[in-house]
């Protein structure tokens, strides 16, 4: 039997990119969205802001998005609009400048921009998403890519990311710091340029020095103990 569809989320999905009953559009790049106040202002904050207190925007019934990326503002109007998080939606030729299908990088723009327009729900699924690949995908050009992404972000907005990435490279410190293999590389590389994640990993392994001195004092002293 097939799972019945919850028709309030049915109902909505079927206005996204739908100017039936719009009341203004969002702008990005060179491509545009009909939108709507009672599925935007209803989730998001600073929409409703705009269209409460009389921006210049919404006397245009237009939010111009100038210093996004369309294909992240699609993936944030998609989750507005259905519930659904991901780029599925997005054309083939768009993957790449969002670093592909469930890759690591992927979720730090979508993290960003959440955090901009006040979607905390969206924000933590991005969050949650990074956590997951970040541990699955360690290994590969793309942690290190996500991780330059990361860094980028104000450190009290990207504090969550910022934990993930310390929490994979405690667990990989060895293969990341002395492995030759590619993504080793490229990890050294964006710490060599990124001088809070160069402190942060000197903070960790001194942690990690004191950690290793403080067994070795309690094995000393039980062996002094017997």
């Amino acid at each position: 039997m097939a799972k019945d569809v919850d028709p309030l989320w049915s109902g909505v999905s079927k206005l996204f990119n739908s100017k039936d009953f719009s009341y203004f559009t969002i702008r990005c790049g060179d491509r545009e969205w009909p939108a709507h106040k009672a599925v935007l202002c209803t989730q998001s904050e600073y929409s409703d802001r705009v269209v409460r207190a009389g921006f210049k925007e919404s006397h245009e019934n237009a939010i111009e998005l100038h210093e996004d990326d369309p294909n992240i503002v699609q993936m944030m109007l998609v989750w507005l609009y259905t519930g659904k998080y991901g780029p599925i939606w997005l054309p083939d030729d768009a993957l790449p400048s969002v670093g592909g299908l469930n890759s690591v990088e992927l979720h730090v723009p979508v993290f960003e921009i959440a955090d901009k327009y006040l979607l905390p729900k969206l924000k933590a699924i991005a969050a949650a998403r990074f956590d997951y690949w970040a541990h699955e995908f360690w290994n590969i050009k793309g942690f290190a890519v996500g991780i330059a992404a990361v860094y980028d972000l104000p450190s009290d907005v990207g504090a969550p990311l910022r934990k993930t990435v310390m929490d994979v490279v405690r667990l990989h410190s060895s293969t990341f710091l002395h492995g030759t293999a590619t993504a080793a590389w490229w990890f050294r590389k964006t710490m060599d340029e990124t001088p809070e994640l160069g402190a942060s990993v000197a903070m960790l392994m001194s942690e990690k020095v004191n950690e290793l001195s403080e067994q070795i004092m309690k094995l000393e002293s039980r062996r002094a103990n017997r």
